[in-house]
């Protein structure tokens, strides 16, 4: 559940509206505070919003990087379709009770229940439109040379949890458009995505965040820890 953790995290900060190695950078200080305002009314009013994206995983203790590629879905409170394109489809899929995670080339489907996804009080405020950013995080604006025409924050949360101990956003000030997030969790591994082409409150295809696992599959229930072959 650790992959799904760190997922859904990365849907908590889009919807509020790199990594350490990155140029140097200078602390300017506390936000605009009409910045924030205008962010908070975003993540307030926002229904839905559908954008690719390019994922950076990044092991700490090893060095070792994965890129991922594939389109993004959300709509409130919190169905997420989540599909990997490249290097090889993976589909993740919440729906209103269940979580899908589906390997189509291993023809292998992961089942969890959606609240295994909620175990942190962050994500549960956020969620249910509760969250603010001034009131979840420590928020500081960042100088960022190689992107000087996005606002650079530093977000620390006041309440950390091993998954999020800090994360960095790159907004886009006119729209107030989240362009780019990087998440560091406890052991220092980064998890960064970066989305183009973000359309807010589309329309959905009817079906767009359902799942019924193919047949012949072979399906991971831990709904009911049990073992079995898709419906």
């Amino acid at each position: 559940m650790k992959k799904l953790f760190a997922f859904f995290l990365c849907i908590m900060c889009v919807t509020l509206g790199v990594s350490l190695a990155h140029a140097q950078t200078t602390t300017i200080g506390d936000p605009d505070p009409e910045l924030m305002q205008k962010l908070q009314k975003r993540y307030e009013t926002l229904k839905g919003f559908q954008a690719e994206f390019s994922q950076v995983l990044v092991n700490k203790s090893s060095g070792d990087a994965q890129q991922r590629t594939g389109v993004i879905a959300f709509k409130k409170p919190q169905l997420i379709r989540w599909e990997t394109l490249e290097p090889e489809p993976e589909l993740l899929l919440v729906g209103e009770d269940f979580v899908w995670d589906y390997y189509p080339d291993e023809e292998i489907v992961y089942k969890y229940h959606v609240e295994e996804l909620l175990e942190s009080q962050t994500m549960l405020r956020f969620i249910s439109g509760k969250a603010s950013l001034e009131e979840d995080f420590f928020v500081t604006e960042i100088d960022d040379p190689e992107t000087p025409e996005l606002v650079k924050l530093d977000l620390v949360p006041k309440v950390p949890e091993p998954g999020l101990v800090q994360a960095f956003v790159w907004v886009e000030p006119k729209e107030t458009l989240f362009r780019k997030i990087t998440l560091l969790d406890f052991y220092g591994n980064e998890n960064t995505v970066a989305f183009e082409d973000i359309e807010i409150n589309p329309t959905f295809e009817r079906d767009a965040f359902m799942f019924t696992p193919p047949p012949d599959v072979e399906l991971f229930d831990n709904t009911t820890k049990e073992r079995g072959v898709g419906e």
